[in-house]
């Protein structure tokens, strides 16, 4: 079983699209009642980096029992209450022949909790990269555990990368200006060039067409080895230009790789962002604010000459985001 099989073994109700479509594949569940957000963001999760790190027997069958009736003494009473002490709208109705076939109940049904709950933390082999397995298990947070997001912890500066930047700062060092000057003949627009090695006029005609182009910004798209993390894996690009939507983005990409993801990490140059990388879930609370930011992002960039089009890679990924 998988991670999102445990979740609904165990009556846990999702409120993505499926809500609006059934027949939705749910690929990262969205969750809005607190305890359950507890549950699949910070304890089941902080197990999962204690399995990790200190290399636990995945077939043990009393793995983590005495902690998981620490979780379920905690959440227990407020995720699977007894009928009618509290409300238990977050949990699906019971159906049979699924994985939800008769409603649970703590702490009644604390053996099935327990091996549904164990299930969901051994199913799982891997981390997202970049993710900070202590701050897991000592379940300091979500945010804390991306250190890449974090420009303090960003990976240092190689010789490439200063030198890249040395280049960046040259160039917008010496960047000509320029002031428009009437055209005398009326038929385009008229620019002279001032720098350090003279001034040169240029006359050049600027069509909606070309100052689309001009915006936009190829993603090249890739994906990273699932057991290695190291294998780059290139899976073509696609041209994204000024507006559009998150969900537009991800079904483009979609077409492209011909399969599904939902996340998308965008592996930002230094002169478009201090951010190293930002990265957007499908999906996820704030998708849209955060899809929009990296667009402006990708407006305000500086261009240089015979630079028609920026390239950033984007790691593409399909997990469930545990």
């Amino acid at each position: 079983m998988t991670v999102l099989e445990h979740y609904s073994a165990l009556g846990l109700q999702t409120y993505g699209k499926e809500q609006d479509d059934p027949s939705y594949v749910v690929r990262r569940p969205v969750y809005k009642y607190e305890p359950v957000l507890n549950l699949h963001r910070i304890e089941l999760p902080s197990l999962f980096g204690r399995l990790i790190r200190d290399d636990l027997d995945r077939d043990d069958p009393n793995l983590f029992d005495s902690e998981l009736d620490e979780v379920l003494a905690k959440l227990g009473p407020q995720i699977w209450p007894v009928p009618g002490s509290a409300s238990r709208d977050h949990l699906k109705e019971p159906e049979a022949g699924t994985e939800y076939p008769a409603e649970l109940v703590y702490p009644r049904d604390r053996t099935k909790l327990k091996e549904h709950l164990r299930g969901a933390v051994i199913c799982k082999r891997k981390f997202r990269p970049g993710t900070d397995i202590e701050a897991l298990v000592q379940k300091r947070g979500k945010k804390e555990r991306r250190r890449r997001l974090n420009p303090a912890q960003s990976a240092p500066t190689t010789p490439l990368r200063q030198s890249r930047a040395s280049q960046l700062r040259k160039v917008s060092s010496t960047v000509p200006r320029r002031r428009k000057s009437p055209d005398i003949s009326g038929s385009s627009a008229s620019e002279t060039d001032e720098g350090p090695t003279g001034t040169r006029t240029r006359r050049q005609t600027l069509t909606d067409r070309s100052y689309a182009e001009a915006r936009q910004v190829q993603l090249r798209l890739y994906r990273l080895d699932t057991v290695s993390e190291e294998v780059v894996w290139p899976l073509g690009s696609i041209n994204l230009s000024g507006d559009g939507t998150s969900d537009e983005c991800f079904s483009r990409i979609c077409g492209v790789i011909d399969g599904d993801c939902n996340w998308l990490t965008f592996r930002l140059p230094e002169d478009i962002s201090h951010q190293k990388e930002v990265r957007v879930v499908r999906g996820s609370r704030g998708v849209e604010a955060v899809f929009q930011h990296v667009l402006y992002l990708f407006q305000k960039a500086p261009r240089f000459p015979a630079d028609i089009r920026r390239i950033v890679e984007v790691e593409v990924g399909l997990d469930a985001d545990f």
